[in-house]
C-alpha cells in the first residue's frame, strides 16, 4: 500500500461552522484518514493533516478544493500569515512504500484536475515545478493575495490553470516535497518588532558561509492577539538534520542576547515519532519517558495541552484504524 500525507492549509480559521463542515467532508472515507485540523484565530487560516492512499487523497483533497472555492472569497479575508489562495498551500508527502516520484505524479494529477474542472490556477512548488525548478513557496506568495493578478500580468504565471485568479478563491500552491514539522517558539516581553527583528538576527545566522546552524529552517516574527504573544514561527525542512530541539535552544541563545525570554513552543499540525526522539533525549530512555522529557523541555504545553495521542502521526493513525507504519 502506497500512502502519502498531505496538508492542505485553508484560509479560514475563525468560522467554527465552516470548519465542522470541512472536516465532515473529509471524514469517513475509505483509504484516507483525516488526523487533526489546527485552526489559527490570528492568522485565520486551519491546517488539516491527512494520510490516505492515492486514489482517495486525490478525490478527497479535489472535494476540498471545490468546497473552498464554493465557500470561501479571499476578497474578505484578513489574517497574519502570508496567501494567495482559499486553498492556500497544499503539500504532497511520500510515505510508506511510496516515494517522491510518486508523490509528484499524484500532485501533478490533482493539479490538472483542479486547474481544468475548477478554473483556479496553480502554482507547482518544490519538487513538482514545472516552470521554475525548486521554486519556493514564499517566492510564489510574494506580495500575498492582493498583489497576485499584477503579478500574473507580470510574468509570475502558474504552472497549470488560468493566468488569472479565479475571482473568489485567488489561486493555489501545491507540490511534493519532504515531510516538514511547523513548529511555533513563543517569546515574552517581546512586541512584534522584536520578533521579526530577531527572526531576521536568525536567518541571517542560518546564512551565514559556511554555517551548519539552523539548516533547512524557515523563520517568520508575528504576533498572536488571542496569547497576546510574539513567535518565531519557524518551518523545519530537514528535521532529521535539524529538529525542533536544535532550533528551540537556538532561538532561546540568540534571544537572550535582546533580553527576550522565551517561554515554550506549540506544534502545528502533527509529528513523526522519530522528530521527538532525539538522541539527546532517548538514549537511555524507554519512548514514555523520553516523550515526556521531550515535551518538557520544549514547552509544548505551554499555551494549551499537548497530547501525544493526537499529535503524533503514527498514535493518531493508529487510533484511527490506519496502517501501522509510514
Amino acid at each position: 500500500m502506497k500512502l502519502f500525507e498531505a496538508v492542505p492549509n485553508l484560509s479560514q480559521g475563525r468560522d467554527t461552522a465552516w470548519l465542522a463542515q470541512a472536516t465532515q467532508l473529509l471524514q469517513g472515507r475509505p483509504g484516507l484518514w483525516l488526523l487533526g485540523v489546527d485552526a489559527g484565530t490570528d492568522a485565520n487560516r486551519s491546517v488539516f493533516t491527512l494520510v490516505g492512499e492515492g486514489p482517495a487523497m486525490a478525490q478527497g483533497l479535489f472535494d476540498l478544493y471545490a468546497f473552498a472555492a464554493e465557500s470561501l472569497d479571499m476578497n474578505q479575508h484578513q489574517g497574519n500569515h502570508p496567501v494567495i489562495g482559499a486553498l492556500d498551500v497544499c503539500p504532497l508527502v511520500p510515505l510508506a512504500q511510496s516515494s517522491m516520484a510518486d508523490a509528484q505524479a499524484l500532485a501533478l494529477h490533482l493539479g490538472e484536475q483542479v486547474s481544468t474542472r475548477l478554473a483556479i490556477p496553480l502554482y507547482l512548488y518544490q519538487n513538482s515545478s514545472l516552470i521554475q525548478p525548486s521554486r519556493s513557496l514564499s517566492q510564489i506568495r510574494k506580495g500575498g493575495f492582493t498583489q497576485l493578478a499584477r503579478r500574473m500580468f507580470n510574468g509570475n504565471r502558474p504552472d497549470l490553470g488560468p493566468h488569472q485568479p479565479h475571482p473568489r478563491f485567488g489561486a493555489g500552491v501545491l507540490g511534493a516535497r519532504p515531510l516538514m514539522i511547523a513548529y511555533n517558539i513563543n517569546l515574552s516581553r517581546a512586541d512584534l518588532e522584536q520578533a521579526r527583528a530577531l527572526a531576521h538576527q536568525l536567518r541571517n545566522l542560518r546564512d551565514q558561509p559556511e554555517s551548519t546552524r539552523l539548516q533547512g529552517v524557515e523563520l517568520l516574527g508575528w504576533w498572536l492577539d488571542r496569547f497576546h504573544l510574539a513567535q518565531i514561527s519557524c518551518n523545519l525542512r530537514q528535521y532529521q538534520i535539524c529538529g525542533m530541539a536544535d532550533v528551540f535552544f537556538e532561538v532561546k541563545r540568540q534571544a537572550a542576547r535582546m533580553d527576550i525570554s522565551v517561554t515554550g513552543s506549540e506544534l502545528v499540525g502533527l509529528t513523526p515519532l522519530n522528530a521527538l526522539l532525539e538522541t539527546r533525549y532517548s538514549d537511555p530512555l524507554a519512548e514514555a519517558s523520553a516523550l515526556d522529557e521531550a515535551l518538557l523541555s520544549l514547552g509544548l504545553g505551554d499555551l494549551q495541552d499537548f497530547d501525544p495521542a493526537t499529535k503524533i502521526l503514527e498514535y493518531r493513525l493508529q487510533a484511527l484504524g490506519g496502517p501501522c507504519e509510514i
